[in-house]
């Protein structure tokens, strides 16, 4: 009887401690797999984050370098403009000299 009883306390302990590291086990496997995910959950963001920082910055690099062309453009296109401007008006100088000298030729003569 006491073998018996021996035996099943012995059982009962050993059901117990199988009991106890699957329950460990368990749970600190599910601790772990959390901790990974958090992890994995902070490294997407830290990713996210550093790529929307690059695209912001290569569109502001684009938006500059569209905004200087078009600065660039207009210039060039005022330069034009003055440099017209300038040799109509040397132009109509010139062919007011012209038309004083002769003028001035037939008068004389």
């Amino acid at each position: 009887m006491e073998l018996i009883t021996v035996f099943s306390l012995v059982m009962v302990s050993r059901v117990h401690f199988y009991l106890f590291i699957i329950i460990y086990f368990r749970t600190t496997f599910i601790i772990y797999i959390t901790i990974i995910i958090i992890i994995i959950i902070i490294i997407i963001i830290i990713i996210n984050i550093i790529i929307t920082i690059i695209i912001i910055n290569i569109i502001i690099i684009i938006v500059i370098i569209i905004i200087i062309i078009i600065i660039i453009i207009i210039n060039i296109i005022i330069t034009i403009i003055i440099i017209n401007i300038i040799i109509i008006i040397v132009i109509i100088i010139i062919i007011i000299i012209i038309i004083i000298i002769i003028i001035i030729i037939i008068i004389i003569i």
